[in-house]
């Protein structure tokens, strides 16, 4: 309730108070209204009334139905602020499930991209994995490739470096076939294979005889090289090269004939000398034995000594240029002498 309302109320009371409503009666009234003369109307008037005002009472009753107005008026507020609660309350619970359902709606979705991001890293590993395994077998290959083509660059080499010496082990073959009274053209290919079979079991076993001289002596490097230069037999050196049916027993007597009073380079050297003797005649021809063992024994042994010396003298020259290009890496002060020697 507001000031005009109250200074409203207080200007009816007052005015209650000063000029009292006069109470209905019926009764008296219908007197007045039935009177027929004045001395009935007097009679009626002068009747007091039947219920005379009792202003406490009607205070009081006043003041109850204020009460009771001030009171619904509350109630009538309360009511409008509840209605309006309980319209807010509904707006607020419809915004709430709204918000519910696109919360639920963008947990599905975050659900949804972590799952394809779980598939996606699975797809990435098994990616991972291909990928690494193509790698490694593009390393395999690479690396098989490498290596076939260096061994098809070593064997270009060697057949460069054998075409001449197998041209002319080739004409020697021919000339052991002739010797022998032997047709080259009238040989199949399995009579030439069989030959060169038995020739190859002829070396087999003197390399055989020839190894077993290495491994029952403690040779240094040199004596090794220096018999791997002049004795060893290598893959293409078959009966061809001159060692005949009678060279397994060459190479036996020879290691049997070494004087056991030489050192081991010594007897290597002499074991060395004598193979490659065997290798530089025609063990068929018994003219050529003679003359090779009679009158030019001394000069094949004087070369093959010069030959020895040659390779011993490459080797010593070689070693000592490797040591002295390590000393030159290793000393600082000799790059400064080649700098200034190169300056001047």
């Amino acid at each position: 309730m507001d000031t005009a309302e109250e200074i409203q109320i207080g200007s009816s009371l007052f005015s209650l108070v000063i000029n009292p409503p006069h109470p209905v009666d019926p009764v008296r009234d219908r007197a007045i209204a039935a009177a027929a003369s004045v001395d009935d109307l007097a009679a009626a008037v002068s009747n007091p009334a039947s219920d005379p005002r009792d202003l406490a009472v009607e205070i009081g009753d006043l003041k109850a139905r204020l009460t009771d107005a001030r009171l619904a008026k509350l109630i009538a507020q309360k009511q409008q602020k509840l209605t309006d609660l309980e319209t807010r309350f509904r707006q607020s619970r419809a915004e709430c499930s709204s918000l519910e359902q696109a919360l639920a709606a963008e947990t599905k979705q975050r659900i949804t991209a972590e799952e394809q991001l779980t598939a996606l890293s699975a797809k990435m590993m098994v990616h991972d994995e291909v990928v690494l395994r193509v790698q490694k077998a593009l390393e395999a290959a690479n690396e098989a490739r490498a290596s076939q083509s260096r061994k098809i660059n070593h064997d270009w080499q060697l057949y460069k470096k054998n075409l001449r010496v197998f041209a002319d082990r080739l004409e020697r073959f021919h000339r052991y076939l002739t010797g022998r009274r032997q047709s080259v053209e009238n040989l199949d290919q399995k009579a030439k294979r069989k030959f060169l079979k038995d020739e190859l079991k002829k070396v087999i076993l003197v390399n055989k005889y020839l190894r077993k001289f290495v491994d029952d002596r403690d040779l240094d490097p040199d004596a090794l090289f220096l018999f791997a230069e002049g004795g060893a037999l290598g893959e293409l050196d078959i009966g061809l090269l001159g060692l005949d049916e009678e060279a397994v027993e060459l190479v036996q007597d020879a290691i049997k004939d070494l004087n056991p009073s030489l050192l081991a380079k010594d007897q290597a050297i002499e074991l060395a000398r004598q193979v490659h003797r065997f290798r530089s005649v025609d063990l068929s021809d018994d003219d050529q034995i003679s003359i090779s063992s009679e009158s030019s024994s001394g000069d094949e042994d004087e070369r093959f000594g010069m030959e020895l010396q040659s390779v011993l003298a490459k080797k010593t020259r070689s070693s000592r240029s490797h040591k002295r290009s390590s000393d030159d890496k290793s000393d600082p002060r000799s790059d400064g002498k080649h700098k200034k020697a190169r300056s001047s």
